[in-house]
């Protein structure tokens, strides 16, 4: 009875998590950097051979979802305390705004230093392909500290937790509600200067953020899916 249950539970949480990440996956297609330039400033196609953004994304937090998943995942499995448990955990959620506040700080230096005046001519960007690329430097290194939180309790402290459910509305509820909807408004429908739409890409980190600090308050995350 017990490992009938068990294997309910991890079916459960698995199918979930798979779930989230495809709708998660789609809903970062809709909004890279080719998938949300404005018509006000096209981009040439032959500009980048690749997407550098959803490259460095998806293996950035990766990687920082499973480092924190695996510390998280086993403090609870080990039978640690509530409280030493969201002790860990916060200190995770603060080392990694520290490193994003770093690469912020790091992006914003390097942009009139290195960016534009060394890397941007190797990829003989056109002029309108410069600037896009300048706007979209400075507003992903400011959302960088916002970002980083994000993905280490969403990705990492809410599922470590089994809190999947919770975690998969944070993760994908502002992304459908809020990005995509935003993008489309301002690149399709405004034709609004492109750091518009660049902040408007970025919009769901305005609403993970709370949320996820919330949900993260509550301790409500904390759950032992090793049980047997």
């Amino acid at each position: 009875m017990a490992m009938a249950q068990s294997r309910r539970s991890f079916v459960k949480t698995a199918g979930t998590t798979l779930l989230v990440a495809g709708l998660t996956g789609m809903g970062l297609a809709g909004c890279s950097s080719k998938g949300g330039a404005s018509e006000s400033a096209p981009a040439a196609d032959g500009d980048f051979a690749w997407d550098e953004e959803t490259d460095v994304l998806v293996v950035g937090a990766g990687l920082a979802g499973v480092a924190a998943a695996v510390t998280v995942g086993k403090e609870i499995g080990q039978g640690h305390t509530p409280q030493r448990v969201y002790d860990v955990s916060w200190t995770l959620l603060l080392v990694s705004m520290f490193v994003g506040a770093f690469v912020m700080v790091l992006l914003l230096v390097l942009l009139p230093t290195f960016f534009r005046p060394v890397l941007f001519p190797l990829f003989k960007l056109t002029a309108g392909a410069a600037e896009v690329a300048g706007y979209l430097a400075v507003v992903y290194a400011v959302f960088m500290p916002m970002r980083a939180f994000d993905v280490t309790n969403i990705t990492g402290v809410l599922r470590a937790g089994g809190d999947v459910k919770v975690a998969a509305f944070i993760d994908n509820g502002p992304l459908w509600l809020a990005s995509i909807p935003l993008m489309a408004l301002a690149g399709l429908v405004l034709n609004a200067p492109t750091w518009l739409v660049c902040v408007s890409m970025q919009a769901e980190n305005l609403c993970k953020c709370p949320l996820g600090l919330i949900r993260f308050r509550s301790g409500k995350w904390i759950n032992d899916i090793t049980r047997i």
